[in-house]
C-alpha cells in the first residue's frame, strides 16, 4: 500500500464521532470509523480535500504543515529561500510586501514570487495544447484534485496537464536561472495543506508552510507586518497570472495566448460540484462533449480561500477576489509603463511581456507525470452472503428498514454496509441500529421490572412474616420471664419446707420414743424439700439458658426484619432505576441511561454507608446524594427516595398507562403522591399533549390536595379510566 503523507489528522480528545466529517466527505472512506469513539483519517486515501477542517464544530480536525519545523531550521542557520503564493495577497491585505521583510528578518535569504510560475505554467499549458492536440485538459494547480484522480479515478490521469503546478515551475525556475540559491532549501508560503503531497511526490520543496499556522504565530506573538520594510520579490513580476489563485484565473491567464479559449474551458470549483463532475468525465470525453480546457479547484474560493487560509468562511467572497484583483491590476499597470513602445522597440507591452516569459521556459523543463496509487482504493469485494449478513445484524433484512437517511455520514445504507464490510465502521454507528436496540432494551428492562416487583413483593411478605415471628418469640421470652418468677417461690417454698422438717425432727428427738414415727415423716418431709429445691436450680438453669436463646432469637429476628427492609428498599431503587432508564430510551440517550442503572446499582450496594434512605451516602466527587439529586444530571433520581409505601398499588397503575406521551412519562416517574402532582404542574404548556392534560386535570393536582383525595377525584370525575 502506498504511503502519502498526512494532511488531516483527529485530535481524540476532541473527537465526538458525530460523523459530520463522513457526512462532507467526497471520499468517505478515507475515515475510519470502526473505533466506535472517534473518527480517524487513513491518510492512504485522504484526498487532503480539507472540507472536514470546517465542518467539524468540535475542533476535532486539524491540518498538517511543516510549520514548526521551517521555524526550528530557520533559527539553527540552515540556508532556506522561500516562494509566497499569490493568496498571500487575501491573506495579508495591504502588507504583502511587509511580509516578505518579515521573512528576511527571520533568516530567510530570499523570497520569490510564486504569480511567476504561474506565468511559466499557463505556457507550458499553451505548448502542450499546441502540440498535443489533447481532446481535453484538466487542470492540476490543485493537489487534493490529482490525489483523486491518483488514488481513485487512474483513467483522469491521461487527462491531467502534463506541467509542473505554478509552485513546482518557480522551484524549478530559481534552481536553473538563479544557481547562486540553487542549493537552498526551499519553504512554500501555502494557501493549502495538501500541497505537502506534491512536494513529496516529485522530490521538490522541502516546506508546506500555511498562511494559517503564519497568521497564527503572529497573532499569538503580537507580531505587526506594518513594523517591517517592504521587500520586492527576486523574480521577475508577473501579471495576469496574479489571479491563478482565484477561480478562473487560469482561464483568464490563458485567454493572453489563446484568444477566445474561455468559450471552450469549464469553471467549476468547490468540493461538491468538481469530484461529480470530474467522475463523469470520462463519459463525456468518450462522447466528444469534454471542454478543452477544465479549469477546476477543491476549494469554492480557490485558493484565495484554501484550506491553509486563515478565516476563510468569515470573509466574503467579493472581498478575496477584489484583493487579489487589485494587485492584479497594479502589476498590468506596471507592465504597460515599462514596456510602452519606444522608436527603439515596436513591439507591444504584451509582446515583450511574452519575451521575457520565454527567458524562463525551456521545453520539456516543466514536464510532471503521475503516480498510480489506485491500489490503494481497491475495495474487497463483498459478496452477497456477507451484505445479507451486515443487513440482518443492522436489522434491515429483506429491505426493510431501508431508510437511506444519512445519519451515519454515507449517503445510503448500501455504503454503511460496505464500510463495515471493510473495517471503517460499526452497527453501533447507525441511527436506526441503535433505536432497534433501544427499543429491545426496553423490552428488557420492562422483564426486569416485572422480575423486580415479584421480589419486592416476595421480600415484602417475608419481611411480615419474619416480623411476626419476631413478636412470637417476644411473647415467648415474657412467658420464659413469668416461669423464672414462678420457680423462685417454689425455690423460697422448698427452703421454708426444709426448714420446718428441720424443726419438726428436733421436737421428735425431744419426744423420745412417742415421737420417733413423727421423726420419720419430718425426715422425708426435708428430702423432698431437698429434691424440691435440686429439681428448681435445675429449671432455673435451664430456663435461663432457654432465656438467653429467645434473646439471641429476639435479636436475630430483629436483624433479619432490618435486612429484609433494606432489601425491599434496594429492590424499590431498582425497581425505580428501571423506570428512569426506560425514560431514558425514550429520550434516545442509551449510554446515559445504563450509566444511571450503574450508578443506582452501586447506591444500592453500598447503602449501608449512609442513612436507611441514602441521603448521606457519598456521590461522585464526595457529594451527598441529596446534593446530587438537586444537579443537573441528578434531578430524575429523586424518585430513588421513596415517600410513601402505602402508594404502590397507586404508582402501579399509573405506570401501567401508555408510555410514549408526555402523560405516560410523567407516571413513569412518579415516585409518589407528592411528586406525580408536582411533575403534573411542571408540563410544559407548549406541548401538545401537556397542555391538553392541564386543561383536564389541572384542578385535580393543587399542592394541598392528599394522594387519597386526589385519587377519589379522578376516579369519580373518570370511572372508566385507569
Amino acid at each position: 500500500m502506498g504511503s502519502l503523507s498526512p494532511v488531516v489528522r483527529t485530535i481524540p480528545e476532541k473527537c465526538r464521532n458525530c460523523q459530520m466529517c463522513i457526512s462532507v466527505c467526497p471520499v468517505k472512506f478515507c475515515n475510519d470509523a470502526s473505533d466506535g469513539k472517534i473518527v480517524s483519517v487513513r491518510d492512504d486515501l485522504c484526498i487532503g480535500c480539507g472540507n472536514c477542517l470546517h465542518a467539524c464544530r468540535h475542533g476535532a480536525r486539524v491540518g498538517v504543515d511543516d510549520f514548526r519545523v521551517f521555524m526550528r531550521d530557520l533559527e539553527t542557520g540552515l540556508g532556506i529561500i522561500a516562494i509566497v503564493a499569490p493568496a498571500v495577497a487575501a491573506t495579508f491585505p495591504d502588507h504583502y510586501m511587509n511580509f516578505n521583510g518579515w521573512l528576511r528578518s527571520l533568516g530567510v535569504k530570499a523570497v520569490f514570487d510564486v504569480s511567476f510560475g504561474a506565468e511559466l505554467t499557463i505556457k507550458s499549458y499553451v505548448e502542450h495544447i499546441r502540440l498535443k492536440n489533447p481532446p481535453t485538459v484538466v487542470a492540476q494547480p490543485c493537489p487534493a484534485i490529482v490525489s483523486f484522480c491518483e488514488i481513485y479515478h487512474p483513467d483522469l490521469r491521461q487527462h491531467l496537464a502534463p506541467c509542473d503546478s505554478p509552485m513546482l515551475h518557480s522551484i524549478k525556475m530559481i534552481k536553473r536561472f538563479y544557481p547562486e540559491w540553487g542549493k537552498y532549501r526551499v519553504a512554500v508560503m501555502s494557501p493549502c495543506y495538501a500541497k505537502r503531497r506534491e512536494f513529496d511526490e516529485t522530490g521538490l520543496g522541502d516546506y508546506n508552510v500555511t498562511f494559517e499556522s503564519l497568521k497564527r504565530h503572529m497573532d499569538d506573538n503580537g507580531i505587526d507586518l506594518s513594523q517591517f520594510p517592504e521587500e520586492h520579490f527576486t523574480d521577475p513580476l508577473p501579471e495576469r497570472a496574479v489571479l491563478f489563485s482565484t477561480p478562473g484565473g487560469l482561464m483568464m491567464t490563458t485567454e493572453r495566448y489563446l484568444p477566445g479559449v474561455s468559450g471552450n474551458t469549464r469553471k467549476i470549483e468547490g468540493v461538491h460540484n468538481v469530484y461529480p463532475y470530474l467522475e463523469a468525465l470520462p463519459r463525456s470525453v468518450q462522447d466528444g462533449t469534454a471542454p478543452l480546457l477544465v479549469d477546476c479547484l477543491n476549494c469554492e474560493h480557490g485558493c484565495n480561500g484554501g484550506t491553509g487560509v486563515p478565516g476563510r468562511d468569515e470573509r466574503p467572497l467579493d472581498e478575496l477576489h477584489f484583493l487579489v484583483k487589485e494587485r492584479s491590476r497594479k502589476l498590468e499597470e506596471h507592465y504597460r509603463k515599462k514596456f510602452k513602445k519606444t522608436l527603439v522597440s515596436r513591439k507591444s507591452p504584451e509582446a515583450r511581456l511574452n519575451d521575457l516569459v520565454a527567458e524562463y521556459w525551456k521545453p520539456n523543463m516543466y514536464v510532471r507525470t503521475y503516480a498510480d496509487h489506485w491500489k490503494n482504493a481497491r475495495l474487497p469485494s463483498l459478496s452477497e452472503a456477507s451484505r445479507k449478513s451486515i443487513m440482518g445484524r443492522l436489522n434491515k433484512a429483506d429491505g426493510v428498514n431501508i431508510f437511506n437517511c444519512a445519519s451515519c455520514g454515507y449517503d445510503s445504507c448500501e455504503k454503511m454496509v460496505q464500510a463495515i464490510y471493510i473495517g471503517r465502521n460499526i452497527p453501533e454507528n447507525c441511527h436506526h441500529y441503535l433505536m432497534d436496540r433501544t427499543r429491545e432494551s426496553r423490552i428488557q428492562l420492562m422483564s426486569i421490572l416485572d422480575k423486580v416487583a415479584s421480589v419486592k413483593n416476595s421480600v415484602d411478605s417475608v419481611r411480615h412474616s419474619v416480623t411476626g415471628m419476631a413478636e412470637k418469640i417476644d411473647s415467648i421470652q415474657t412467658v420464659s420471664t413469668r416461669i423464672g418468677q414462678i420457680l423462685k417461690s417454689i425455690e423460697d417454698i422448698s427452703f421454708q419446707t426444709n426448714v420446718l422438717a428441720l424443726n419438726a425432727a428436733v421436737e421428735a428427738a425431744r419426744a423420745g420414743e412417742v415421737g420417733q414415727g413423727f421423726a420419720v415423716v419430718a425426715d422425708e418431709v426435708r428430702n423432698l424439700a431437698v429434691r424440691s429445691a435440686s429439681a428448681v436450680t435445675e429449671s432455673r438453669d435451664m430456663i435461663e439458658k432457654s432465656h438467653e436463646t429467645v434473646e439471641a432469637g429476639v435479636r436475630t429476628a430483629a436483624e433479619v426484619a432490618l435486612n429484609f427492609s433494606q432489601l425491599q428498599a434496594t429492590a424499590e431503587e431498582i425497581s425505580q432505576s428501571v423506570t428512569q432508564v426506560e425514560l431514558e430510551l425514550n429520550e434516545g440517550s442509551a449510554s446515559e441511561a445504563w450509566e444511571a442503572v450503574a450508578r443506582t446499582l452501586v447506591r444500592a450496594a453500598l447503602r449501608r454507608a449512609g442513612s436507611p434512605k441514602g441521603r448521606h451516602f457519598r456521590f461522585g466527587r464526595g457529594r451527598s446524594l441529596m446534593h446530587f439529586c438537586g444537579s443537573a444530571s441528578g434531578n430524575r433520581f429523586v424518585q430513588c427516595l421513596p415517600e410513601a409505601a402505602s402508594c404502590n398499588a397507586f404508582r402501579k397503575r399509573l405506570r401501567a398507562m401508555p408510555s410514549g406521551s408526555s402523560i405516560g412519562q410523567c407516571f413513569q416517574l412518579v415516585a409518589s403522591d407528592n411528586a406525580f402532582r408536582w411533575l403534573l404542574r411542571a408540563i410544559p404548556s407548549a406541548d401538545g399533549s401537556g397542555q391538553s392534560f392541564r386543561r383536564r386535570f389541572g384542578q385535580d393536582i393543587p399542592a394541598t390536595v392528599s394522594g387519597k383525595a386526589f385519587r377519589g377525584r379522578l376516579r369519580g370525575r373518570y370511572p372508566g379510566n385507569r
